[in-house]
Parts: structure tokens; C-alpha cells; sequence
């Protein structure tokens, strides 16, 4: 079972894709992609708000919003930002997710942006 939206939805996978998922939490110190957000726990209250504030709220009036997410290696900002936008894509809202590091930093918006079509995520 997976708390979604904060309901119980049964999740149907694959024995491929739940293979995959065991392979990388076990080989990988990494959030599993697009899966994220059947393993996501602790930041549930966070997603309501932001879906709440955010996707039903400003983007739903016409107004865009642009977040940052900030954080030490391994505190699970790939896993919280992967979890939020399955919740954006979920609401028909076009989800795009830039890593900004040496190859794109964010003293250069211009190579940040450029780069932000080529990284949009797909689930």
C-alpha cells in the first residue's frame, strides 16, 4: 500500500520494476527516480502544503511558481523534489527538475536555463 495524497491506493508494478527499484535502494544511495514517491515517508505534511498552496493554489490561477531545493548530500532532496513532482504530474501540471552543480551552476542562468529542456523529468 502507498499513502498518496493522503489516501491508501493499492500500487500496480511490475516484477521488472520492482526488481529495479530493490536494485537501486540496495546498490545505490540514491532516490529511485521516478519511483520515489512509493518509498517517500516523512514529508508527506510538506507535499499536502505545497500541492495545496502551490498546484491548486497559484499555479491552478494562472500564476507560476519557481522553488529551490537546498541541502546537505544525503538528506533526501532527490527523493522529496521526485515525490512533489509525481504530485505536480498527477495534476496535469508540467514538471521540469534542474540539478544545479559544476556543469550547471546557478551563477550562470543562462547555461541553467538552456539546460532545463534536456533535463525536464519523465515519468
Amino acid at each position: 500500500m502507498n499513502s498518496q495524497h493522503g489516501e491508501e491506493a493499492e500500487v500496480q508494478l511490475s516484477k521488472h520494476d520492482a526488481r529495479l527499484i530493490l536494485s537501486r535502494l540496495i546498490t545505490t544511495p540514491v532516490a529511485p527516480g521516478s519511483y520515489s514517491y512509493l518509498i517517500n515517508a516523512g514529508t508527506d505534511a510538506i507535499l499536502e502544503a505545497l500541492q495545496k498552496n502551490y498546484f491548486n493554489g497559484q499555479l491552478a490561477e494562472g500564476i507560476s511558481c519557481f522553488k529551490f531545493v537546498e541541502g546537505d548530500y544525503g538528506t533526501g532532496k532527490t527523493q522529496f523534489i521526485n515525490s512533489l513532482a509525481r504530485r505536480g504530474m498527477d495534476d496535469n501540471i508540467v514538471v521540469a527538475i534542474v540539478s544545479i552543480g559544476q556543469e550547471c551552476s546557478c551563477h550562470h542562468l543562462e547555461r541553467m536555463t538552456r539546460s532545463t529542456p534536456t533535463r525536464a523529468l519523465k515519468f
